[in-house]
């Protein structure tokens, strides 16, 4: 994308590589670090997720009208990309980011908005500056499934238990005001991730948990090049992959 070219001319790949340590951003991070952690893993971000979307939603066979993702820790976007790929820009999609890094949620628009502006391909909501998911609520409607996403979220060390709880928190008032949504976890393998503290909390929350998936998937990573090339390498990887529908008591009662 366009947006990488004055990066690239800085001369500060250097400097900004030692700031942005995959999983080291937070909400006080340089705002030159989003763009340099989409830079260098969104691709393989993006393919991960798509990866994981494979067995979940196999669209041909029970296509949806439109879908309505709220992606926490929304970064620059990698999960609407990946949902707009799986899709092959034919199903509406309904997108709410939110993070708490606000040069991220910027680039976020920027992308989306760069992408929205092409052939179309992509129908975008992003509502990103808002920090409680609920208040989003009214940029999905037309959607009739919900998804609720954290890819790569769970492992970051800014990720502390509290935290994963506050998320927990969060997803309960999204399912309880829905009646039902899925949640798909993408996470790095062997990492210290705080989801068993995410699970803990929707079990606290007394949400009805329908465990549908939880495997280790395969993707190509594919890394980029500061030359001009497309990708400098490539290698196989693995994602830790969670899938679950959640359903209110209300609901399930």
């Amino acid at each position: 994308m366009t947006c990488w070219a004055k990066y690239r001319e800085t001369g500060n790949h250097q400097l900004l590589q030692q700031m942005a340590q995959r999983g080291s951003v937070d909400a006080d991070s340089h705002e030159r670090v989003a763009v340099w952690e989409a830079f260098l893993y969104q691709r393989g971000h993006i393919d991960a997720f798509h990866r994981a979307l494979t067995p979940i939603i196999k669209w041909r066979e029970n296509p949806p009208e439109a879908i309505g993702v709220i992606d926490y820790g929304c970064g620059s976007g990698s999960v609407a990309f990946a949902f707009d790929e799986h899709f092959e820009g034919e199903t509406p999609l309904f997108y709410v980011g939110l993070d708490h890094h606000a040069p991220s949620l910027d680039l976020c628009d920027a992308m989306l908005s760069e992408v929205m502006a092409g052939d179309g391909g992509l129908c975008v909501t992003v509502d990103s500056k808002s920090v409680d998911a609920l208040d989003c609520l009214d940029s999905l409607d037309g959607a009739d499934r919900v998804f609720l996403t954290m890819g790569y979220l769970l492992c970051q060390p800014a990720v502390t238990s509290d935290v994963a709880r506050d998320l927990a928190n969060s997803v309960a008032r999204v399912t309880n005001e829905l009646g039902m949504t899925r949640l798909i976890v993408v996470d790095a393998p062997l990492s210290r991730s705080k989801y068993p503290d995410l699970m803990k909390g929707l079990r606290s929350a007394g949400l009805d948990i329908d465990e549908k998936i939880s495997a280790a998937r395969d993707y190509e990573m594919r890394f980029p090049a500061l030359d001009g090339e497309a990708f400098r390498g490539r290698r196989l990887s693995k994602a830790d992959v969670h899938y679950f529908t959640l359903r209110s008591q209300r609901a399930v009662d």
